[in-house]
């Protein structure tokens, strides 16, 4: 699987065939994003589930700034 995020642009592939191609042009970039400063940088999370005991692993991740 890769994801790349240019600016409110965020596309999927598996398998190296997109999946999701999402614009978040007028969310990611509105006023509300802005004033918290999130939306277009911070965290990323691979899984998160609130008191769940799932036993989650992940293999060879790689992130990368693109240029």
């Amino acid at each position: 699987m890769t994801i790349v995020c240019k600016g409110t642009n965020i596309k999927t592939y598996l398998n190296n065939f997109l999946v999701t191609d999402f614009d978040g042009t007028g969310l990611l970039d509105n006023e509300g994003h802005k004033q918290y400063n999130v939306g277009l940088k911070g965290h990323i999370a691979l899984q998160l589930y609130m008191k769940n005991e799932n036993k989650i692993w992940f293999k060879d991740l790689e992130i990368r700034e693109l240029n």
